[in-house]
């Protein structure tokens, strides 16, 4: 009918999921099967356009080595029952720091702040930095989204009124630099008012200087 539809921006998971996924590295062959509603798009951010359900499975043969490399940027941590892992990424910048953002399927987000260009870090690794909640520069946050949801089809936006921050305190390490990434790993304490919530101690991650993995 001409409308386009598409899962949530932010938490796509709450109302559309891909299960069985099986990949045989013998055969090069992938499967799995998807479920769910997809939601009209809009351009003014709205709400309520609509939606379809869609059901079926996907099954590909032969699948090249390179289709299955990934190059994007990435973070990724466990705290024990609740994990994170985000890839689609948006940055911004000022001419004090540059935001690295990692939004997860299910409606989280990280946010990662370096207060220099990757390549000013220096060549001495590894480099660790603490930082606590009311750190400005080299620090990382963490959010929740509790806006209402909608599908665009315009560039991501970041709406503070639609996410909750929990204040984070610890230290990420960078391992490795390059012109063009930054790749290392990070542990931390997130709050909810006085509360530790999670505690991570595994977190990786690993940034391009360039947004690639929109």
């Amino acid at each position: 009918d001409g409308e386009n539809y598409g899962t949530y921006d932010f938490n796509p998971a709450e109302t559309f999921s891909i299960k069985n996924y099986r990949f045989d590295p013998d055969t090069r062959k992938l499967s799995f099967d998807y479920e769910g509603k997809l939601h009209g798009k809009s351009h003014e951010l709205k709400t309520n356009l609509g939606s379809i359900t869609i059901k079926g499975s996907i099954d590909l043969d032969n699948i090249p080595q390179k289709s299955l490399q990934s190059d994007k940027s990435y973070a990724t941590f466990h705290a024990g029952n609740f994990s994170f892992y985000g890839c689609k990424r948006i940055m911004g910048s000022t001419s004090e720091a540059t935001s690295h953002h990692l939004f997860s399927n299910d409606g989280y987000r990280l946010m990662f702040i370096f207060d220099r260009p990757f390549p000013q870090y220096g060549a001495t690794l590894p480099l660790t930095y603490e930082f606590d909640a009311q750190s400005t520069g080299n620090r990382i946050s963490f959010f929740q989204f509790t806006g209402t949801p909608y599908s665009s089809d315009v560039k991501i936006v970041i709406k503070p009124e639609d996410w909750k921050e929990y204040p984070c305190s610890g230290s990420f390490t960078i391992e490795k630099i390059t012109e063009d990434r930054i790749k290392g790993t990070f542990s931390m304490d997130i709050q909810d008012g006085d509360k530790v919530i999670h505690k991570t101690e595994d977190g990786e991650f690993l940034f391009r200087s360039k947004s690639t993995s929109m």
